[in-house]
């Protein structure tokens, strides 16, 4: 597999940052035949120690998304170069319009009153199942009709609070421990591009972390 590396690509690397693990930029300075050279990580413009070996690395393309653990062959003061891994160990993810990808979490979901779109009732809690560009799936202990407009409120954990409008498309009676609820297929509605990029930029941030975690241990 030939990985699609240049020299001053900005790339992602995964680095421990108070506990957890958070995306962070790097550029690639030299490409060899069995490693790459990329600059210090930086986070916001920070610098971040590199203190793991392998690093986690993200290279992004437009039709897909590249993961991998690099082992640390040197490091200097100019830089680092990473070891290439075998081809079997380099994660493809094919980029779609929208990809879908399983994503739990806690959101809030109000329907639009009789009179129209502007005005919601009170809304009620439930539980997102998964996510893309342009809807998601989320079930809830009340119905919303089919067509019905409803807005959505999501805490996304790398993106913050994010209000979407959007369309009630398909409803289904799910059985939970708790007893039935029902799923709800919403078709995002009136994004703005910065929403949209938000979402986006989530659905990848899950995918990445997916692939990581089935990586093969190195």
């Amino acid at each position: 597999m030939k990985l699609p590396l240049k020299v001053e690509q900005t790339i992602e690397v995964s680095l421990p940052i108070s506990g957890r693990m958070v995306a962070c930029d790097a550029e690639i300075l030299a490409v060899l035949e069995k490693a790459f050279t990329i600059s210090f990580p930086k986070r916001k413009g920070v610098l971040i120690p590199v203190e793991v070996d392998p690093i986690a690395v993200c290279i992004s393309t437009p039709d897909a998304i590249f993961t991998m653990a690099c082992r640390v062959e040197v490091l200097t003061a100019e830089g680092i170069t990473l070891t290439i891994p075998p081809p079997e160990e380099i994660q493809r993810l094919q980029r779609r319009k929208y990809l879908r990808v399983r994503a739990k979490m806690p959101c809030l979901i109000e329907a639009e009153q009789e009179n129209g779109e502007e005005d919601f009732k009170e809304g009620f809690a439930g539980v997102l199942m998964d996510l893309s560009g342009g809807g998601c799936a989320a079930v809830f202990t009340q119905n919303v009709p089919k067509e019905k407009m409803v807005r959505l409120t999501l805490e996304l954990p790398d993106e913050g609070k994010t209000i979407l409008m959007g369309k009630v498309i398909r409803s289904t009676i799910v059985r939970t421990p708790h007893g039935p609820s029902f799923q709800l297929s919403i078709e995002f509605r009136l994004l703005s591009e910065v929403d949209r990029a938000k979402l986006i930029r989530q659905v990848f941030s899950i995918q990445r972390r997916m692939a990581w975690r089935a990586a093969p241990p190195s």
